[in-house]
């Protein structure tokens, strides 16, 4: 019995074949994008926040509220008391260096080594936020010269200027970091708001010691809490944006998957059935998991969506029932449950 070979997609010139199953260029090219991307927002937000300290120390530095942050400053000195300043030292230490280096750190490990499935972009989204919003404040700092409060103040002066406020900046960005983190699709759960509310609470609680122990402006403070939510804007849309990929997918990337899987696998007996949540996933993440199996010779996988009355277990058991060799579920954490359950043992 004769057979005939469908025709091979034509490859645009200069494109290459991935090296090896799974790293198709869907998934691949999207780095550098990322990186160009990652490397133009930082520019603009430093240009944005060293112009913000030129325009606060110069031209606007008499002009109401800004000509009445002295006042503020005396206002936070006169309320001093021992318990209160205890307090401060503690909620000023949540946002000191050492401590944000080793939560990060830690943070960052555990989202690697943990899971079951190491959650790589989470970790570098939180690493490279917390590490923008330091490399931003060190330029501010060398651009903008700005003294102190003329009040006692509670801690030794460190070598950089007052503008912005360093704690607070790196409190914003891992804490409200950790926040974005909870809050991502698939587990936005009552107790993971709580969790984001109170770790955004801690960056505020850091920026009033600041200004109580007489360690910067109210403006160094707002400045701070700006640079780290900018920082965690500029990772979060070089890094999280899009859903899967850095990058939009390439209108061929379909077809040099199809052939890349030709080439190197022959195509695997049995049916390939994916659950996905459709309140969860949306068009992009499939598509890119049909590229990830087009590579594995998993070819025309077939796409079932969950329901209110059923999350998940009935889709998986009627899949196997009918002979998938391949059941892959994409969710959150109780479409997971409900399809774990019906594929135990299978």
């Amino acid at each position: 019995m004769s057979a005939t070979q469908p025709e091979r997609p034509v490859r645009p010139t200069g494109a290459r074949v991935p090296a090896g199953p799974g790293r198709s260029p869907a998934l691949t090219t999207g780095v550098r994008t990322a990186g160009l991307r990652l490397a133009a927002l930082t520019v603009c937000q430093a240009a944005l926040m060293v112009g913000l300290g030129l325009l606060i120390t110069g031209p606007a530095h008499s002009i109401w509220p800004l000509s009445v942050e002295d006042e503020v400053n005396e206002g936070f000195e006169h309320l001093r008391t021992g318990p209160l300043t205890d307090m401060s030292f503690v909620a000023s230490e949540a946002g000191n260096t050492l401590t944000i280096i080793v939560i990060t750190v830690m943070v960052c490990l555990g989202l690697v080594v943990l899971p079951r499935l190491p959650r790589w972009r989470q970790a570098v989204f939180l690493a490279v936020g917390v590490s923008l919003q330091s490399l931003v404040f060190l330029i501010i700092t060398i651009c903008v010269d700005r003294d102190r409060p003329d009040v006692d103040r509670l801690d030794a002066s460190p070598p950089t200027a007052s503008y912005t406020s360093g704690h607070t900046g790196a409190a914003t960005a891992l804490y409200a970091g950790l926040a974005v983190l909870a809050l991502l699709p698939g587990g936005r759960s009552r107790r993971r708001k709580v969790l984001a509310g109170l770790l955004l609470l801690i960056p505020l609680l850091v920026g009033l010691a600041r200004l109580y122990r007489g360690m910067h402006h109210p403006t160094d403070v707002l400045g701070g809490m700006l640079n780290g939510a900018l920082s965690l804007l500029v990772a979060g849309r070089a890094l999280l944006a899009e859903g899967t990929s850095p990058a939009p997918v390439p209108s061929n990337a379909m077809e040099i998957a199809q052939e890349a899987a030709a080439e190197r696998a022959e195509r695997i007996a049995g049916r390939t059935v994916v659950v996905v949540n459709p309140t969860v996933t949306d068009e992009e993440q499939r598509e890119t998991l049909r590229l990830v199996l087009e590579q594995h010779g998993r070819h025309a996988a077939e796409f079932v969506e969950t329901t209110a009355d059923d999350p998940g277990g009935g889709q998986a058991a009627a899949a196997v029932r009918e002979g998938a060799s391949l059941v892959v579920v994409c969710g959150g954490d109780g479409t997971i449950r409900a399809a774990a359950d019906r594929l135990a043992g299978t």
